[in-house]
């Protein structure tokens, strides 16, 4: 970290118990080297803030370095966090001697590392590539003697002109039949297009007639309606004469009871003052 330029001493020692402070301050600088205006906010007080930085830094280093991070290792801030801290000071290193072997004599700046970065995450793509395109040739390559034993064989047949007429018009004819059954199949496809499409057609002037036909039967009144509604009307005053009725004959019955009971009660009240 001294040779990036890192303004303090670091060991260790200062991540054998939890260090978060340290850690976010290494984080903010290794930002701060990249692009002075990243937009991450060094705000760790509480565990909301920490949480925060912690993932807004793994995405611009991921973003800009394309190396991934474990967020819940940097949240622990020990010597688990440390192995994830050299990721980056690697890659800062690797762009540090890059810049020296290209001619530049003078020490490190603060903020000089975002354009050797950019040509060190190059050179790491074009490596893969390479070793990609590396592993393809060599398997390619390896079926070179089978393949060259199939050229061979091919070469060394004598073929007579008539058979590759014969041949090429057999493979000919097979193409003509499929290319008609092709056709056909595509030409069947389409009339049962148009049908569909006509069956639609129809179906849908079916439903608008159909809806303005709905449309004329409700704004139309029948003629019925008129001693309907007389008839209805008459039905609701029987009705009425019907309850008033048989309340009137409820009320009646329910005297007619109590006087049967008054005089049942004066009959037995005789006989005994007569006893």
């Amino acid at each position: 970290m001294c040779l990036l330029g890192y303004p303090r001493l670091i060991s260790r020692e200062n991540f054998r118990s939890t260090n978060f402070g340290l850690v976010a301050e290494i984080l903010n600088w290794f930002c701060q080297q990249l692009d002075v205006n990243s937009g991450i906010n060094f705000l760790i007080k509480t565990e909301q803030e920490r949480v925060v930085f912690v993932t807004s830094v793994v995405k611009f280093l991921n973003t800009k370095l394309q190396i991934k991070l474990n967020p819940k290792r940097l949240y622990q801030a020990d010597n688990i966090a440390v192995r994830e801290l050299l990721n980056v000071a690697n890659f800062f290193y690797e762009a540090l001697q890059l810049a020296r072997k290209g001619g530049e004599n003078n020490e490190p700046s603060l903020y000089g590392f975002g354009g050797q970065a950019e040509d060190v995450r190059e050179m790491r793509q074009l490596a893969s590539e390479i070793t990609t395109k590396g592993a393809s040739i060599h398997d390619f390559l390896g079926q070179e003697m089978r393949m060259k034993n199939q050229r061979d064989q091919v070469l060394q047949r004598t073929y007579e002109l008539g058979q590759i007429e014969t041949a090429l018009q057999s493979k000919m004819k097979k193409m003509e039949v499929e290319i008609s059954q092709k056709q056909e199949a595509i030409d069947s496809i389409s009339n049962n297009e148009a049908s569909l499409d006509q069956k639609i057609d129809k179906k849908s002037l079916e439903l608008q007639r159909l809806r303005k036909r709905l449309e004329t039967m409700k704004n139309i009144r029948p003629p019925f309606m008129d001693e309907f509604e007389k008839l209805e009307a008459e039905l609701r005053q029987c009705y009425e004469d019907y309850v008033s009725k048989f309340r009137c004959l409820s009320y009646l019955d329910s005297q007619w009871q109590e006087l049967e009971k008054n005089e049942q009660q004066e009959l037995e009240e005789r006989q005994v003052s007569e006893y």
